[in-house]
């Protein structure tokens, strides 16, 4: 996980440097609420990323606290994805967005395990598409409301000794979400 901010970070920092200058650097800040099996949940978001006449492209990171089924275990998701926005309208007021990356399982101490079983986490999808508005508050801020259809998954395996048949039995956790997202934003542009 380390190495993927990490090379969120450089590209960041060197796309920064490289840009001409019809290209600005753009950083959104959301909060997201999530609409999903009856459960209302936020979670928080950033995007950083390149703006270029009506089109905007960023890496976005979120943290969102996984719900707790009572058949298994879902921990925290963090995912990395890349953002698209498409604005139109008068004054470029309107956006279409799509987020597409992956979800990563994010720490959680029930996945800490023992010596009779351990967790092995693995990759999911996050996908999001979307509508929304911004308005200016000052200068170069701006805050900003999407509706959004979002597609979430996530998976791991459970590996617990069975001391009977002095084996090891795996089991696999998928977890698919279709939800609502309703996220409210501060966009800076220089």
């Amino acid at each position: 996980m380390n190495r993927y901010l990490l090379l969120l970070l450089i590209l960041v920092q060197s796309s920064l440097h490289a840009t001409p200058k019809d290209w600005h650097f753009g950083s959104l800040q959301q909060l997201g609420i999530s609409i999903a099996d009856g459960r209302v949940s936020a979670f928080p978001q950033l995007i950083n990323g390149v703006r270029y006449k009506n089109c905007f492209v960023g890496l976005g990171l979120a943290y969102e606290p996984g719900p707790r089924y009572y058949y298994a275990l879902q921990p925290p998701l963090i995912p990395l994805f890349l953002d698209g926005r498409a604005y139109f309208g008068r004054k470029l007021r309107y956006f279409a967005l799509s987020d597409v990356g992956l979800n990563f399982i994010g720490f959680d101490e029930a996945l800490r395990g023992s010596d009779w079983y351990y967790y092995r986490r693995q990759t999911g999808y996050y996908l999001n598409v979307g509508l929304g508005i911004k308005s200016k508050l000052a200068g170069s801020v701006f805050y900003s409301f999407d509706l959004n259809y979002n597609f979430s998954s996530s998976r791991y395996q459970l590996h617990q000794f069975n001391s009977q048949h002095q084996e090891w039995n795996t089991e696999q956790f998928i977890f698919k979400q279709q939800r609502i997202l309703l996220r409210f934003g501060i966009e800076l542009n220089d």
